[in-house]
């Protein structure tokens, strides 16, 4: 995790000049929320594919459940685009949930 570093960015948040910034000094915990909860609509997916796969090659009818998958976490992602335009890009759903922000460094040397 970059973010942990001791320059605490991504490559894309370097260039950037951004940080992400916690309430407390366990960034550790924060981070790791932060990340579970910004990626983990994007993982989900992925198990509704291969649950789509396999009922496909078995000749079944594809559960609700399985369509849930691929539905729902299209929903969450549209929130978190909605909640970073409503905060002016200084936090989204998963950064409330996780009490981080995004902080602007200009005058960090990178």
């Amino acid at each position: 995790m970059t973010e942990k570093s001791r320059r605490q960015a991504t490559l894309g948040k370097k260039a950037l000049h951004l940080v992400i910034e916690t309430c407390s000094k366990n960034r550790s915990v924060h981070l790791l929320k932060r990340n579970v909860f910004k990626y983990l609509p994007w993982e989900i997916p992925h198990t509704g594919i291969h649950w789509l796969f396999y009922y496909n090659s078995k000749g079944l009818q594809i559960p609700i459940g399985v369509w849930l998958l691929l539905i729902i976490p299209q929903i969450v992602v549209i929130g978190y685009f909605v909640s970073i335009l409503l905060n002016k890009g200084n936090q989204g759903i998963y950064d409330v949930i996780s009490q981080t922000t995004i902080a602007c460094r200009i005058n960090d040397v990178i």
